[in-house]
């Protein structure tokens, strides 16, 4: 067994320091520990260095590439995870990462059947299928990004990040208000203080036609803060709410801003 040494005191070991004293295993674990902390450059060296000693080692070059994609380096991730993939199958981490790299340089269809993939593999972590989720949603598969999600969430029942997404996506595909309506009131719930939150399910309760329900919701939010915290769709939603509770200040307050985005955007 080739046996290499990679102490977090020694974030950029040389190739002389990568010698017989750890095993391969226990290198493995300070490089991911090293990157946990953030030390994305210092977790690069050091797999670099491994690499110099056993250069068909393909968990040094998942580890490398995964922490050349923290660092942005894209290219140089998709390098060292594609020379992985050529000496084995890649783990979820890794695989996430090509992926991301692929969608960065513009193979969509690559990035695409990675992540199908990765929603398809059972035994991909918890904290990874938050991105799973978000990755399928960029390339436009939306009804995987809910499935994927759905599981991220069921995980963390008491995580309202996770039931807000799902309800986001959920709304994207236009499932029924009914079934995203207990999703939405659920994250609220978790976190009345997320304005996100608290204007996700007041707008749900407009378009299930319960325009005093959602207005109750809004009715101690500041409107500065919810026009800067809101994107132009949750602002037009706003504007309709507002318009229909006959709260016609805070609704021309809401066409004001659109106007003002619309100018800032280049849109007449």
């Amino acid at each position: 067994m080739v046996r290499c040494v990679g102490l977090a005191r020694t974030p950029n070991p040389t190739p002389e320091q990568v010698t017989a004293v750890l095993p391969v295993k226990e290198f493995h674990d300070q490089i991911r520990t090293v990157h946990n902390r953030g030390l994305f450059h210092e977790a690069a060296e050091m797999a670099r260095a491994g690499l110099e000693i056993d250069p068909e080692d393909v968990r040094l070059w998942e580890l490398l590439g995964i922490a050349r994609h923290a660092l942005r380096d894209f290219p140089g991730a998709m390098e060292a995870l594609e020379q992985a993939t050529v000496l084995g199958p890649l783990v979820p981490a890794a695989e996430l990462a090509l992926a991301g790299c692929y969608l960065v340089s513009g193979r969509e269809d690559l990035a695409r059947a990675m992540y199908r993939h990765l929603a398809e593999r059972p035994q991909v972590a918890g904290h990874l299928l938050r991105s799973v989720a978000a990755g399928l949603l960029h390339v436009g598969e939306t009804l995987w990004a809910v499935e994927v999600q759905r599981r991220y969430a069921a995980e963390r029942p008491d995580d309202d990040d996770a039931l807000y997404a799902l309800a986001h996506y959920m709304g994207l595909i236009e499932y029924p208000l009914e079934l995203i309506r207990p999703i939405a009131d659920r994250a609220w719930r978790l976190n009345p203080a997320s304005v996100r939150n608290r204007v996700f399910l007041a707008l749900t309760h407009h378009r299930l036609g319960d325009v005093q329900r959602g207005y109750a919701l809004l009715a101690d939010v500041d409107l500065r803060v919810l026009l800067e915290q809101c994107c132009p769709c949750r602002v037009y939603g706003l504007a309709s709410l507002f318009e229909a509770a006959g709260d016609w200040a805070r609704y021309e307050a809401c066409v004001a801003r659109l106007a003002d985005l619309r100018r800032r955007s280049g849109v007449e």
